[in-house]
């Protein structure tokens, strides 16, 4: 009887210790994790004395995951929480890719599709047959190319027109000159920031043989979900994503005049040689489809796990080919369907820079996470300190995540 007895103890015992939970809990992550933002942050805020700047951090797990919607914050008032709203800036690719990618999986488009062949079951074009839509190389490049940043895409965002353009904007960013001359609130739209590409024969490379960032090309991506959907870019969102998910504080501003960002909020700092600007308001008209998401941490993390960590939006196959790169020999690393790898230790997703704000949204399949970084501020004379702050804020929240396991 007593063997029985003392039998019983040792299995209770084994039994004790294989469900005893790792004494690391969310607790101390949410500790130690304060103390990394709290570290970076510390870095910046000679640069901005006086100025209410912050990084925000959320962490998204899976449903069941000790660390299901994590959010810690140094500088940001505790009462906004991850509520606090800021612009996304180039995450709306993501959102571009995959509603192309969307339309893929219903059919109504080929990836590999010259973007100057009939949509599928009709007689009009991906892109219009148009003056303004004219750009060199048209009839090499596919959908496929303009995903990859690999069409040769002219981007007016990023780049001066050249100096012998016969243009009056030749020589500046032409995005500068327009609201100079057109003032704060004027509302750009696609036919006309294609047709600067147009007008002034401007392209890389040929379509297919290198790697460009483009903004504009992801300018006619949007005019080709347009033209399929019968829905304005915006909508086609909400309908197809933002209702679904219920990403109830995320959307995509159209109108010059839409300027103001939703409350909870705090304005944004630029340092530009020593001088601090404070930025508020912002036209986003320019930015429809490559940067004009204003967005939550919440919902930016919900929709990081939708896209990256589950087939809720893309089917297996689709989602293989969004985030499979090819190296770009540059900055971004790897590049697939609107998503990259940069640097690949940290998963997938992708940045976003829109003064003063700086992003990175990441899904890690390691811990099946994914993680929101952002920023209200930036310092024009170390951008690449900051981004790589970012970079390690992530990576060190990465390896708090893994010690839970």
């Amino acid at each position: 009887m007593r063997k029985q007895v003392f039998l019983s103890f040792i299995i209770l015992l084994i039994i004790n210790s294989g469900c005893k939970k790792n004494p690391y809990n969310d607790h101390h992550l949410k500790a130690d994790l304060q103390k990394v933002l709290d570290k970076h942050l510390a870095n910046f805020k000679s640069k901005f004395p006086g100025k209410q700047i912050g990084f925000g951090l959320y962490i998204k797990g899976p449903g069941k995951s000790d660390v299901n919607n994590v959010y810690i914050s140094s500088g940001f008032p505790e009462a906004y929480g991850s509520a606090i709203q800021f612009r996304g800036a180039s995450t709306t690719k993501t959102f571009t890719a995959a509603a192309i990618l969307k339309l893929c999986q219903q059919n109504k488009l080929k990836l590999d599709d010259l973007i100057t062949a009939n949509i599928p079951g009709t007689n009009k074009p991906y892109i219009p047959a148009t003056g303004d839509y004219a750009i060199p190389n048209k009839n090499k490049i596919t959908i496929r190319l303009l995903l990859q940043h690999r069409a040769g895409v002219f981007d007016i965002t990023n780049t001066e027109i050249p100096v012998t353009a016969n243009a009056p904007y030749a020589g500046q960013r032409y995005l500068d000159y327009a609201s100079d001359h057109l003032g704060a609130n004027y509302t750009f739209g696609f036919p006309e920031l294609i047709n600067v590409v147009a007008v002034n024969h401007l392209s890389y490379f040929e379509p297919g043989t290198a790697f460009h960032y483009s903004n504009t090309g992801y300018n006619l991506l949007a005019v080709i979900i347009e033209r399929i959907s019968g829905k304005r870019y915006d909508q086609f969102l909400q309908d197809e994503f933002l209702n679904p998910l219920q990403l109830n504080h995320t959307r995509f501003p159209y109108l010059g005049t839409d300027q103001q960002l939703p409350q909870p909020s705090l304005s944004g700092w630029l340092n530009v040689n020593d001088e601090l600007i404070e930025i508020d308001d912002d036209n986003l008209s320019s930015a429809v489809s490559e940067g004009n998401i204003i967005t939550t941490p919440a919902d930016l993390a919900t929709w990081s796990n939708a896209l990256y960590g589950s087939n809720t939006i893309l089917n297996a196959g689709l989602h293989a080919q969004m985030i499979d790169g090819i190296p770009t020999n540059e900055e971004h690393v790897s590049y697939a369907l609107g998503t990259e790898r940069n640097p690949p230790d940290l998963g997938y997703g992708h940045n976003g820079a829109r003064p003063p704000y700086m992003i990175t949204m990441r899904y890690h399949p390691g811990t099946k996470t994914s993680y929101v970084v952002f920023c209200n501020f930036l310092d024009t004379g170390d951008f690449q300190a900051q981004a790589d702050a970012q970079t390690n804020i992530v990576r060190e929240a990465i390896k708090a995540v893994e010690s839970l396991r």
